[in-house]
């Protein structure tokens, strides 16, 4: 199922998203390419056209933060999963109702900007038509061209499917482990060569 069928800021964004893909529509039609190539083959000229395209189409939630936080970017499963039209120079604390997450959030912004290093967490993220969503998210460092952090780029992934296959899996081992020790406890009791209970 993809994210934005249980989410309506894909409605309420219409108008984004048109304007975006007008804008990125003008984009290829100034294009200096050549004027026998479809349009739609024009996009793979353009790297920006082409990432926006792609952060545009998936359902992974994809965003950018500047150095004290703020949103610099965020594609349109970002925007669907905060529940929000725009974000650009909101911080997590003021966009997210619960501040241990948002502060949960801030904190990991910190660890990548302090160490140089990605950081990956796995967590329970509430939604604001009271459900959750369970994310596996990337963040690492964005950097100049002359190596200097200048920012965070995060990549977020739903991983219920996962971790519900993850759960199913363990109940499965302990079934087998608890029939096993009964299995055991049973042998342990009967010599099957004279037939004796021990």
């Amino acid at each position: 199922m993809k994210p934005f069928a249980r989410c309506d800021i894909r409605n309420k964004t219409d108008e984004l998203w048109s304007a975006t893909s007008s804008a990125v529509l003008a984009r290829l039609a100034n294009m200096s390419a050549d004027p026998n190539m479809p349009r739609s083959q024009r996009l793979f000229q353009d790297a920006g056209a082409m990432a926006h395209a792609i952060a545009s189409a998936t359902d992974d939630v994809i965003f950018v933060k500047d150095l004290q936080g703020r949103y610099q970017y965020a594609n349109p499963a970002t925007l669907c999963v905060l529940g929000r039209e725009h974000v650009l120079g909101l911080r997590d604390l003021d966009i997210h109702a619960d501040t241990r997450i948002a502060q949960r959030w801030a904190a990991n912004d910190r660890l990548v900007l302090s160490t140089g290093q990605p950081v990956e967490t796995e967590e329970m993220v509430p939604l604001r038509d009271g459900t959750a969503r369970y994310w596996l998210t990337r963040k690492s460092p964005l950097r100049h061209d002359s190596g200097a952090i200048i920012g965070i780029l995060g990549i977020a992934r739903a991983i219920a499917a996962r971790l519900h296959a993850e759960a199913r899996a363990r109940d499965d081992r302990l079934k087998l482990q608890i029939a096993v020790q009964a299995a055991g406890l049973v042998t342990a009791e009967i010599d099957y060569r004279t037939n004796l209970n021990h």
